[in-house]
């Protein structure tokens, strides 16, 4: 009898438990059903709110989001500092998705900051990208000008291996771009120093390192909501000669782009930059094309498939020799964009790149369902950070703290 009650009890006892478990595991089925509701509900709204703006455009804005352009003197060849009835109509014509500026924009903090906001100002139908070349040491806009203090080079903070230190850097710039009204900077470089074109301009040679280096570099943009570009794809570090004159090349096969010069790339999309700049340079054993990077389809495709990029890919400074040198019939813009970018760097015409993409899209040559994927993908950039919702955050061009930070890289 006692065993039986025992038995009994421990029947109880299983039937209590297996009762609990169910009961748990459909609690938990729900809750897990309503957060991928949720979630599902929010991508879609997110989703749709890009749609639906891209549903209301038209051809002539749509062609317009593909570029950015710049504009360092007017037509009398004085430097543009502030804003004129030439540049207004500039950006109203082509609708333009952004703006670069240059030493030329820039006299002081707060004529730069006033042409800004006055660009900023102009009725526009989608907010306007206003960027800058500003990685930091040998390239940099705003010390160029004299408006903020010369960094560090690059390499210099390549050689402390300190990724704390390449955060509180790109902090600086990211603070400094904010102050001023920038939101997008191309800016860092993710190519290895093997090439006297770019040694100063990179972390280093190791792909690791570099790679840590750049993934820091971007979370210190993110601070100020300045987008950043990851550069120069597939890599410049086995590049002989330089894009801004030359045409150069590369030797490099793919088995060693993916063991190296293709790793500060991961890291650099891992850690949430948006933007990837192509580069001129001709990989002579990637292609049977022997083309610049920015005019072959094929390296579009080792993007996109290989490292898995689905963001913004744009094209180096289109005006460059290494690409203006090439025999192609079309315009640089149209000829890049049909080989995979999305966004066009200054053109070297943008009226005849502008309606060369335009006439092609109207008479059916290119889809409009090719523009419209380039299309969304700019717009939920811009909508990523924030531009659509106009707050306005103050902060100051300078820091206590910068000289700290140059300090710990100069007495490394």
């Amino acid at each position: 009898m006692i065993i039986t009650k025992r038995y009994i009890l421990i029947l109880l006892v299983l039937i209590i438990i297996i009762v609990l478990g169910n009961i748990l595991f459909f609690q938990k089925h729900i809750l897990n059903n309503t957060i991928d509701n949720t979630k599902s509900s929010i991508n879609t709204s997110e989703t749709s709110k890009i749609q639906l703006i891209i549903s209301s455009m038209t051809t002539e804005e749509k062609v317009g989001q593909l570029f950015i352009c710049g504009y360092r003197k007017d037509i009398s060849e004085k430097n543009i500092y502030l804003l004129s009835d030439y540049l207004i109509n500039e950006i109203n014509k082509y609708h333009l998705s952004g703006l670069i500026l240059f030493s030329e924009n820039m006299q002081n903090a707060n004529q730069l900051k006033k042409l800004i906001v006055d660009i900023n100002n102009v009725d526009t139908e989608i907010p306007m990208f206003i960027s800058v070349d500003v990685e930091g040491g040998l390239v940099d806009r705003l010390a160029k000008s004299s408006i903020t203090q010369s960094l560090p080079y690059i390499s210099k903070l390549g050689n402390t291996k300190d990724t704390n230190l390449s955060y509180e850097y790109s902090k600086i710039i990211g603070r400094q771009l904010a102050s001023l009204g920038f939101n997008l900077d191309f800016a860092p470089v993710c190519d290895l120093d093997n090439s006297d074109s770019i040694k100063y301009r990179s972390f280093g040679k190791d792909p690791i390192l570099v790679g840590k280096m750049v993934a820091a570099y971007i979370k210190g943009l993110k601070e100020y909501k300045i987008g950043s570009t990851i550069k120069h794809f597939p890599g410049l570090g086995t590049s002989i000669g330089d894009t801004h004159t030359v045409v150069a090349h590369s030797n490099s096969t793919l088995e060693n782009l993916e063991k190296n010069d293709f790793i500060p790339f991961k890291y650099g999309i891992d850690a949430g930059s948006n933007i990837v700049m192509i580069s001129h340079v001709i990989y002579d054993n990637l292609s049977e094309n022997k083309l610049p990077a920015s005019l072959n389809s094929d390296i579009y495709s080792i993007l996109r498939n290989k490292l898995n990029f689905n963001g913004i890919i744009i094209t180096d400074g289109l005006e460059m020799g290494a690409i203006t040198k090439q025999n192609i019939t079309t315009t640089p813009s149209y000829a890049t964009f049909i080989a995979g970018a999305d966004m066009l760097l200054l053109p070297e015409n943008i009226d005849k790149s502008y309606y060369e993409i335009l006439n092609a899209v109207n008479s059916g040559k290119i889809s409009i369902e090719r523009l419209d994927s380039s299309v969304e993908r700019i717009l939920e950039y811009k909508d990523k950070l924030g531009m659509f919702s106009k707050n306005e955050t103050t902060v100051n061009l300078n820091d206590m703290n910068d000289q700290k930070v140059i300090d710990s890289i100069n007495n490394y």
